[in-house]
């Protein structure tokens, strides 16, 4: 089937997103190829003039030589060589000021969007005790309990005519060419501009990555991470992380996974949730997903920030969280037994092709929808009141008025307070400013009635009336310290069959010693050293979240009034509102389900 990114079931967005960097961010702010594996072989994205960038100028974009991609040095690759006759060893012109030997970036700041991780292992043979390797402090943790490694950044930036020598030219074009030996200059000129990654200016024209002057990675928290429904093995037990509806769904959750491969093929979850170590997973659009054994094995994929918003609306609209009726309705959109999944937004379907179009002005899309930078520190704001509030009071300071204003001339200041108050309640905000604006006796009206506009022009603002806003425990997790874990592990049980490999064919005994003494996992996994940094990670998402605002304790005015006037910068409020929308269409057609296609797709 080729090429195709898998999108979150309940937003519609890819999992395959990518971002430029800007001059003064550090490297790991930069990705591409996110299908890949581990985040060894995750790249970033080159200069192409197809784009037309800005070249001079404050706004332009400009070019950082940063060496062979990280595949290509996992595969051992020398530097494209052979392009001139005049090209030195390594095929790097000698008047490239930025040339640097190639090197491996493994050791950089780790992802804070969330993405797969990797400790790159080495597959081939182990040299001593795999305990003696890892018995240093500095083996253990890629990033240590001291936390991360400082960001690289760089500080020597290119123009975009640095590379232009590498540009395919009109003389490839000649008839009486050797084709074979065009194509081949062809591929070194491609391999060799793509040492070169493209760092945006305000004004790039690139569409195949997010450009970091509209977006933060902070607002791209977890824009990677899938997590994924699938139907109970039949050994299947509960177990203490559970969430309630999975006692009596004949789904459960998967662990985490820190990107989607192409195809939602070969999906690596931490922890192994239920027995998923891996897994695939496809969307409402494949008509391939028809048979019962076909729909056990395809998970329904989604981000967990999304699938919490899912829990609200769930129960809010069914009254309960009804995994099996998305699951349902997924495998219906699949054998194009309903009509379809739902309508998503414009701005999706735009963006949505066999590559996701990162269209300027579509960012909102990927900002995380519960965990938006700023909007918890107003939230607080708003509850921090003082000893004598009382939302029965007025906002607003007393008005000075005209001398000739008399109260005569004004209908509504006859009118009681609690009659004013009652036809109040039956006005949005537009009309309700019009009225302060012209009756004195709508100027002072009470903090609770903000309340209700904001439950009224804004339900997605659950914290304003759930008892409990705190998000689900796997929207709150570091899936980049999760995945480190995983990838360990993996390294550790490599390391640990080769040796005991290399033994069983010297010494059986030893053989049987070796493995007795030596664990299956690192011995520090689970320890108090990484179970530390793994509740820190979880406090640190977990106070950066939404937060349950008591009603007689909030200013709603003001938390109103500040929502508003920030807006355009709460990029997550914004992409909450919109998945708020698409999830009450989706739980609608779930409860529309006929009880006899219930029935069938739950045999």
């Amino acid at each position: 089937m080729g090429y195709y990114e898998i999108y979150c079931q309940l937003c519609g967005v890819s999992f395959n997103i990518s971002r430029f960097r800007t001059r003064n961010e550090p490297r790991s702010a930069a990705w591409a190829d996110s299908s890949a594996s581990t985040r060894d072989e995750f790249s970033w994205v080159p200069y192409n003039s197809y784009y037309d960038c800005p070249r001079d100028g404050d706004r332009s974009c400009c070019l950082v030589h940063r060496g062979l991609l990280p595949w290509q040095l996992k595969q051992g690759q020398s530097a494209a060589q052979g392009l001139y006759e005049d090209d030195p060893e390594g095929g790097v012109r000698e008047e490239d000021p930025t040339y640097e030997p190639p090197r491996s970036e493994t050791d950089e700041d780790p992802l804070e969007y969330g993405s797969g991780s990797s400790v790159g292992g080495d597959d081939g043979a182990v040299d001593g005790d795999v305990m003696e390797e890892y018995d240093s402090p500095e083996s253990q943790w890629t990033f240590s309990v001291h936390g991360p490694p400082p960001p690289t950044f760089d500080t020597e930036f290119l123009p975009l005519s640095t590379i232009d020598y590498l540009e395919d030219n009109e003389e490839d074009e000649v008839e009486e060419k050797d084709w074979q030996a065009v194509r081949e200059q062809q591929r070194i000129r491609r391999e060799k501009r793509a040492e070169y990654e493209h760092v945006a200016g305000p004004d790039c024209q690139h569409t195949n990555c997010y450009n970091g002057h509209n977006i933060s990675v902070e607002q791209m928290t977890d824009c990677l991470t899938a997590q994924c429904l699938y139907v109970k093995p039949d050994d299947w037990e509960p177990r203490p992380d559970d969430m309630p509806f999975e006692a009596t769904s004949r789904y459960c959750l998967s662990g985490l996974a820190g990107n989607v491969p192409s195809g939602g093929c070969d999906l690596k979850f931490t922890p192994a949730r239920h027995g998923f170590a891996e897994g695939k997973t496809d969307n409402d659009d494949n008509v391939w997903i028809e048979t019962e054994e076909d729909q056990r094995e395809s998970g329904v994929a989604f981000h967990p920030a999304c699938f919490e918003i899912f829990t609200v609306v769930s129960d809010a609209v069914l009254g309960k969280v009804d995994a099996d009726g998305l699951v349902r309705l997924r495998n219906l959109s699949c054998k194009r037994e309903v009509e379809t999944f739902c309508d998503w937004a414009d701005d999706v379907f735009s963006c949505r092709s066999q590559v996701w179009e990162h269209s300027p002005g579509t960012e909102y899309l990927v900002a995380n929808p519960l965990f938006v930078p700023g909007f918890r520190e107003i939230c607080e704001h708003a509850m921090n009141q003082g000893e004598g509030f009382d939302v029965r009071q007025s906002p607003f300071e007393a008005r000075q008025r005209k001398p000739n204003a008399t109260a005569s001339s004004d209908p509504f200041h006859r009118l009681p307070a609690e009659l004013v108050h009652k036809v109040v309640g039956y006005l949005g905000s537009r009309d309700i400013a019009a009225m302060r604006a012209s009756s004195r006796a709508f100027e002072h009206l009470p903090i609770s009635l903000w309340h209700r506009l904001l439950v009224d022009d804004m339900p997605f603002l659950y914290e304003a009336w759930r008892d409990d806003a705190t998000p689900y425990d796997w929207a709150c997790q570091d899936v980049q310290l999760l995945q480190k874990i995983r990838l360990e592990e993996e390294e550790w049980r490599t390391r640990r069959f080769i040796k005991a490999r290399d033994l069983e064919d010297v010494d059986m005994d030893a053989h049987a010693a070796y493995l007795a003494a030596t664990p299956e996992v690192p011995p520090w996994h689970g320890g108090p050293e990484s179970k530390k940094m793994l509740d820190e990670a979880y406090a640190r998402r977990k106070a950066a979240g939404p937060i349950a605002l008591p009603h007689d304790k909030t200013n709603w005015y003001q938390l109103y009034r500040d929502i508003v006037t920030n807006w355009d910068d709460f990029l997550g409020l914004k992409n909450r509102e919109r998945i708020w929308g698409t999830i009450h269409d989706i739980c609608e057609r779930i409860r529309d389900i006929p009880e006899s296609d219930q029935t069938m797709t739950d045999s």
